[in-house]
């Protein structure tokens, strides 16, 4: 096995983080715009609306984590009504999610989870990307993906009418 270890003095003044783990809950990183997240254990939808208050000028995201995710929205309910708590990258502009379990790529890219509006550059699987848009039909993931100038996929694919479609911007 392995183990990771940050030794840094607070407040967190870097601009960027490698190999933020589960582990680093409660801390400020409002100077970080440059992210790398690995884990073993999953990363909840609880953990990434923390992510986005702890990192609110985070420009470059990397997610590492093969793990899918146990509880993938946060629900509260309120007088009977079901409350879904959405969260926000407003500078978040580039994504990379090549070696994430696809449940990331859910919580990224559906608007229902997480709103992403200056996102241009997604890099990413291609199959995963297909499995997640269901194949470039899904409207909720479509939102988070209208903008986006520049997908990198990790193979040379044939793209389908479709994508551009669902791709707009490129």
């Amino acid at each position: 096995g392995f183990g990771y270890c940050h030794i840094y003095s607070t407040p967190f003044q870097m601009a960027r983080f490698r190999a933020l783990s589960n582990s680093f809950r409660g801390q400020d990183f409002s100077s970080v715009i440059e992210l790398s997240l690995f884990d073993t254990r999953p990363f909840e939808h609880d953990f990434f609306e923390w992510l986005s208050q702890a990192c609110p000028l985070l420009k470059d995201l990397i997610v590492n984590n093969s793990t899918p995710q146990e509880n993938k929205r946060q629900v509260a309910t309120i007088d009977d009504k079901q409350i879904f708590s959405k969260i926000s990258y407003l500078h978040l502009c580039q994504l990379k999610l090549v070696d994430a379990h696809i449940d990331y790529v859910d919580q990224f890219l559906c608007y229902t989870n997480t709103y992403l509006p200056t996102l241009h550059t997604l890099i990413i699987q291609y199959d995963k990307l297909v499995a997640a848009t269901d194949n470039f039909t899904n409207d909720a993931k479509q939102i988070n993906c209208s903008q986006i100038k520049r997908i990198v996929f990790d193979q040379l694919v044939v793209l389908p009418k479709d994508f551009y479609d669902y791709f707009p911007c490129l």
